[in-house]
């Protein structure tokens, strides 16, 4: 395939997902055939799916990390493994890129083209749109741009940071109207929606928690809603919402019956089970590998407690997406690898795992109806191998400003055939008129300097963490 052909197809991707879920939706999805409801059982035992009982077996799938077109092969993997569920964060940075500026429709970004098509194809969605969502995502999910002003909070009430709040109402504001006729009680597959993420491992301020929550409700989505959190830190710091479920990041069947006790009104399930983690830069190999979930969804098929497996298929942080971990100082900043793999039941190239067969088989041994067949595997290249050579010195080639302190100054630059083409178009920096640069902050910022987004990005480290109980 030349590179024109994969622009178009590229192009024609998001279109093609949306006729095809649009198109076939109603003849193939028993889902869109009547309207359903939705709720918890009086005595906040069983999720109630048409006032019966029903188990969420879900598996956790990040649109914004797999390219469109494998969108739907992926939710038939998740299918064909006994699930009937689909959890889906939302990043709220890459909705918001720039306060005000919206993009919901473009690519990965259409998250509602990607519930649609969960829906075509059978299956329910627990949508989990933050405003903070970890997920190993830069600054968990949070604007970059929050922190603008250096005395900004992040995670706090209104009244700590009137500012924070405003935004994260804006956000809300802006994709409730797409959520809203995706809900269950509209007609759409979407069970549950999510209300932070793990906030009792940052805070105790349940003000906080239920702002979130009212800011939907102002915005015309009434719910259900659930929140997501550690066993211990739910319990000490009481980070739930009135009236929503409780899911517990990882932990078994006997997880749930303690949550059940310490918060007997309410339903609670595994919200996160972990089935893999995630890799930084300079690990040996991928981490999570050879972690086994099967005694786990054993005791929760059982009983017929609902779960979410974290991730089914982890996919790919393109471009500068991936986030870090660091102490709150700062110090020990490990940034992840771009790939998301999670050393998930499923690959990063989609294709099923060991673990996959060993989970299906076991899902499998407890439903009555046999399951769909695997999708046809997605046909993959095998790159030949790349040596790479020296070709220039990073540091000789950045504008002055940006130049390691100490460095002697290169020597004049010219224009070579493998420049030539593309110089006159380049922005130029300030302080240096030699030299093309393409540097964003070139456009927007009268000096070519790097240390305001570095100061953003380190102390998104700080944020976009997994939690201490990971």
């Amino acid at each position: 395939m030349d590179r024109r052909d994969f622009l178009i197809i590229s192009a024609l991707t998001p279109l093609a997902a949306t006729w095809a879920t649009e198109g076939h939706a109603a003849a193939r999805s028993p889902l869109a055939a009547a309207d359903h409801t939705f709720g918890f059982s009086a005595d906040g035992s069983q999720f109630l799916l048409d006032k019966e009982p029903f188990q969420i077996r879900s598996g956790e799938l990040h649109p914004c990390r797999i390219p469109v077109r494998y969108w739907r092969h992926r939710i038939q993997m998740a299918k064909a493994m006994g699930l009937n569920t689909i959890g889906v964060y939302l990043m709220w940075n890459y909705l918001e890129e720039r306060p005000g500026i919206f993009d919901l429709t473009t690519d990965r970004r259409d998250f509602a083209a990607f519930v649609r098509l969960c829906q075509a194809e059978g299956m329910w969605v627990l949508l989990r749109p933050g405003p903070y969502v970890c997920a190993e995502w830069d600054l968990g999910g949070l604007p970059a741009w929050l922190l603008k002003d250096p005395a900004a909070r992040i995670r706090v009430r209104a009244a700590a940071d009137p500012h924070y709040m405003a935004a994260v109402r804006r956000y809300v504001s802006k994709i409730a109207p797409v959520v809203k006729p995706l809900l269950v009680a509209n007609g759409g597959p979407v069970l549950m929606v999510q209300i932070e993420n793990e906030y009792g491992s940052f805070g105790d301020d349940a003000t906080y928690v239920d702002e979130i929550r009212q800011a939907w409700l102002d915005a015309g989505v009434p719910g259900p809603f659930y929140t997501q959190d550690g066993l211990a830190q739910v319990k000490a710091n009481r980070t739930n919402v009135p009236g929503g479920a409780i899911g517990l990041s990882d932990g078994d069947a006997a997880a749930i019956a303690d949550c059940r006790r310490a918060f007997p009104a309410v339903p609670a399930f595994i919200g996160e089970s972990w089935a893999g983690w995630f890799t930084a830069w300079g690990d040996s190999g991928f981490a999570g590998i050879g972690k086994d979930k099967s005694p786990v969804l054993r005791g929760l098929m059982q009983s017929k407690l609902s779960f979410n497996i974290y991730m089914i298929h982890g996919g790919t942080s393109f471009g500068y997406w991936a986030g870090a971990n660091s102490a709150d100082d700062g110090s020990g900043y490990t940034p992840d690898i771009t790939s998301y793999d999670y050393s998930a039941a499923i690959t990063e190239q989609g294709r099923p795992t060991a673990s996959y067969t060993a989970y299906r088989s076991l899902i499998d041994s407890y439903l009555d109806e046999p399951l769909p067949p695997l999708p046809a595997a997605v046909p993959t290249i095998t790159p030949s191998p790349v040596t790479p050579r020296a070709y220039a010195s990073l540091w000789d080639n950045l504008p002055r400003r940006c130049r390691r302190p100490g460095r002697s100054p290169p020597s004049p630059w010219r224009p070579t055939a493998r420049t030539r083409a593309s110089s006159s178009t380049a922005a130029r920096c300030p302080d240096t008129t030699a030299r093309p640069c393409t540097s964003p902050a070139c456009t927007t910022t009268p000096r070519c300097s790097s240390t305001a987004s570095t100061r953003a990005a380190s102390a998104g480290s700080r944020f976009g963490r997994r939690t201490p109980d990971r």
